[in-house]
């Protein structure tokens, strides 16, 4: 019975030992390697000055009032609802200087794949590159890198690259290999995720994590699964829904930038088509579903709205259009 206890015990500390290593080993210094005081430039300036300076020194929008240079962004969204698709039809549009929902600068991308064995990403590659004309010499895909990530490594390969641009990781949880009450630490996630600011803010890239829903979200910012970190640390949280691909999905953006109405995409492996802001998108269809429903003989709007099935309040708006 004694030899039971000890064993029990002797697995019990051996466990505890290698998940603190884990998180010891996940979690990173404070401070991005190599970024000392002098290189922050640290000094007393007015309001006024601070934004002159600002104004001197300002950087063009990566994606027009979605994406600067130098952000953490995170991609959020549920299982299967098609986040990584969206961000490789992101990664095309900037490497090809195409416009996604705004105008884009042309700039490298990097797709560090955690998530995918390589014959997939390299499938689904090919579909969304196959209507492009650019050739791929400002894209790279690493596949499987070292988990868990580290950071060291990250971010001399970004600074290695002719010009800064958008890095995705894809996704936090494969990158990390937190477990589930390690991901709700805010002292670990908030850690990790404020090393890859740091890592933004040096190399002036833009890194964008993909990250996953609680299973009972609804697709808001708050759903995204973990530590409230989440929600303070990024400079952007895009969150995506789509449980029907042959229907539109939803994109909201939220952070630092202009506030942005959600905006519906309609996205498939081969193409993504951008339809505006999902009011207007969703009072259009309502139109064209109105409109195409009208005969020569009379009906009234409380029959039309049954058979089309839409409130009769709003069939009777859009008449009244």
């Amino acid at each position: 019975m004694n030899d039971q206890i000890i064993a029990m015990a002797e697995r019990e500390r051996d466990e505890f030992i290698r998940r603190r290593s884990q998180i010891e080993n996940t979690i990173p210094p404070q401070e991005t390697q190599g970024l000392s005081m002098a290189e922050t430039n640290i000094m007393e300036l007015s309001w006024q000055d601070f934004i002159n300076q600002e104004d001197a020194n300002t950087e063009p929008w990566l994606i027009d009032g979605l994406l600067r240079p130098g952000w953490l962004v995170v991609l959020g969204g549920h299982g299967k609802h098609g986040k990584t698709t969206l961000a490789i039809h992101l990664l095309n549009c900037l490497r090809t200087g195409a416009k996604f929902v705004n105008q884009s600068s042309k700039v490298p991308v990097v797709y560090l794949n955690y998530e995918m064995a390589p014959q997939d990403a390299k499938e689904l590659i090919k579909d969304v590159i196959s209507a492009s004309t650019a050739d791929g010499e400002l894209a790279q895909i690493i596949n499987q890198p070292k988990t868990p990530l580290d950071l060291s490594w990250l971010e001399p390969l970004l600074a290695k690259q002719e010009k800064p641009g958008v890095c995705v990781i894809d996704s936090f949880r494969g990158a990390f290999m937190l477990s589930g009450d390690t991901e709700n630490q805010a002292g670990t996630v908030g850690g990790i995720l404020r090393h890859l600011q740091l890592i933004a803010r040096k190399t002036k890239w833009s890194i964008m994590l993909i990250h996953h829903f609680r299973k009972s979200g609804t697709g808001e910012a708050l759903d995204l699964a973990g530590s409230g970190e989440w929600l303070s640390a990024p400079d952007a949280i895009f969150t995506w829904s789509c449980s029907n691909f042959k229907e539109p999905g939803t994109l909201n953006v939220l952070g630092r930038l202009p506030p942005c109405e959600p905006l519906s995409i309609k996205v498939s492996r081969t193409q993504i088509e951008f339809l505006g802001t999902t009011k207007n998108y969703e009072a259009e269809s309502e139109r064209t579903k109105v409109l195409d429903s009208l005969s020569t003989e009379g009906i009234s709007s409380d029959e039309l709205a049954k058979q089309i099935e839409l409130p009769p309040s709003t069939v009777r708006r859009r008449l009244d259009e």
